[in-house]
């Protein structure tokens, strides 16, 4: 009787756990701030909704990535949630995300199409721009 009672306390505490995180299938795009960045500051808008302001950005160089990512899951037909760290965010949902990143106070836009992949990688190159790969599996840093 007892490890039954032990069993079914561990379903009921696994079930809870998982019906609190976000289901996979709701992500809808995850951007990662990768390579080329040295202590750069930079704000982060999505869907014209500001998420970050004012953090910096400074690559691994081993692993050419900050440590910075932000996932948006899908709640509803028109809205999405957007999470870093504790901060979740709602925004309008639309067929594709405008991305506005202000890097060191120059504007960069980008318009995704999730369709394409669901991770987004951005990276510094020359004069505070950005380039951006898109790709349908996670990226891996080693």
């Amino acid at each position: 009787m007892e490890k039954l009672f032990v069993v079914l306390m561990v379903m009921l505490l696994s079930k809870s756990s998982i019906t609190n995180t976000p289901a996979t299938d709701a992500m809808l795009l995850q951007i990662d701030f990768q390579d080329f960045f040295v202590n750069d500051k930079a704000d982060l808008k999505i869907n014209n909704v500001l998420i970050l302001k004012d953090v910096v950005l400074s690559s691994d160089r081993s692993t050419g990535f900050t440590g910075i990512i932000v996932v948006i899951n899908k709640l509803n037909e028109n809205t999405a949630q957007v999470h870093y760290k504790s901060v979740n965010v709602d925004v309008e949902l639309r067929d594709s995300i405008k991305v506005d990143i202000f890097l060191n106070g120059v504007e960069n836009v980008f318009i995704v199409d999730g369709g394409k992949g669901k991770y987004v990688g951005f990276s510094k190159k020359d004069a505070n721009q950005l380039y951006f790969m898109q790709r349908a599996t996670h990226f891996v840093y080693d």
